[in-house]
C-alpha cells in the first residue's frame, strides 16, 4: 500500500471532505485495508487566487514545498491537493519535492471523456479561472469550456470566499442560477472546480442534480485508484442526491 501525503489546509473544512471521501469511496473491508495517510494542514499559506491575480502578493509556492518535504521525510510516496488552484504550481511541486503529485488537471479531463461530455461550465476561483489551468487542460483534448461573465464570477468568489471558507451559510440559489446560465450557454456538465464548492455538493446534494461534476470525487478516486483498490460505485454526492 503506498502512503499518500496531503497537502492539507487550503481550505480546512475541503481537507476534511476530502479525507472522507478517499475513506467512503474506497471498497475495503477492514481498518488494515485503507490508504496510508500523511497530512500537512497549512492553511496559513498566502491566498494562491490574490498570487495568481497579482504576483506582488505573497507567494504560496515556498510554504506548499515545504509542505511536500515534510511529508516526503514522514515517508509518503505520492501528494494529493484537495485544492484546484494550488494545482497552478504542480509542475514546480513534482519537481522539486521528488514525488509524483496527483494530477488532477488530467484526472479531470479523463472524466469528462468517460462520460462523452463535449463542453463544461467551469465554476471556480478567479485564480483558477485567470491562469486558464482547467481551460487549457479541456481544450486541448477538444472539449469547450465556458466560464461565468464578470458579475457572475465574482458571485462566486464571495459564495467561496464570504461564506463557505467564512463558514456561513452558502447562496445555494444564487449559485444554481449561474450553473444554469452556464447551462444555457450550451455546457452539458457543471464542473465544481474549487474544492470548496465540493461542499455545495455534499450539503445540497438533492440541488446540485448529476449536471454537477465535483472535482474533489475525481481527486478521491485517483487517489484510490493509485492504490489499486476498487472505488466504491456509489459517489457521496450520489448518496446525497437521492
Amino acid at each position: 500500500m503506498k502512503r499518500l501525503g496531503v497537502i492539507g489546509g487550503l481550505g480546512p473544512m475541503a481537507t476534511v471532505y476530502f479525507l472522507q471521501l478517499v475513506t467512503a469511496m474506497s471498497d475495503v473491508k477492514t481498518d488494515q485495508e485503507h490508504i496510508p495517510i500523511r497530512m500537512q494542514s497549512i492553511p496559513d499559506t498566502p491566498d494562491r487566487t490574490a498570487y495568481i491575480l497579482d504576483h506582488s502578493k505573497a507567494n504560496p509556492l515556498p510554504t506548499l514545498l515545504q509542505a511536500g518535504q515534510r511529508l516526503k521525510e514522514q515517508g509518503a510516496e505520492y501528494i494529493a491537493i484537495p485544492c484546484v488552484t494550488a494545482h497552478y504550481f504542480q509542475e514546480t511541486l513534482c519537481r522539486e519535492i521528488g514525488l509524483p503529485v496527483i494530477d488532477l488537471l488530467s484526472e479531470t479531463v479523463r472524466e469528462f471523456q468517460r462520460q462523452q461530455v463535449r463542453k463544461v461550465g467551469i465554476l471556480a476561483t478567479s485564480g483558477t479561472i485567470t491562469s486558464r489551468i482547467l481551460q487549457n487542460a479541456l481544450e486541448k483534448e477538444g472539449i469547450a469550456v465556458c466560464v461565468p461573465g464578470r458579475v457572475q464570477q465574482q458571485q462566486v468568489m464571495e459564495i467561496i470566499y464570504d461564506q463557505i471558507k467564512a463558514g456561513k451559510p452558502a447562496d445555494v440559489e444564487r449559485f444554481l442560477e449561474i450553473g444554469c446560465q452556464l447551462k444555457a450557454q450550451g455546457a452539458e456538465k457543471l464542473l465544481l472546480g474549487c474544492t470548496e464548492l465540493s461542499l455545495l455538493k455534499r450539503d445540497f446534494g438533492p440541488r446540485l442534480t448529476k449536471d454537477y461534476v465535483d472535482v474533489l470525487e475525481i481527486l478521491a478516486q485517483a487517489v484510490i485508484a493509485y492504490n489499486d483498490i476498487p472505488v466504491r460505485g456509489e459517489t457521496e454526492g450520489e448518496k446525497h442526491a437521492e
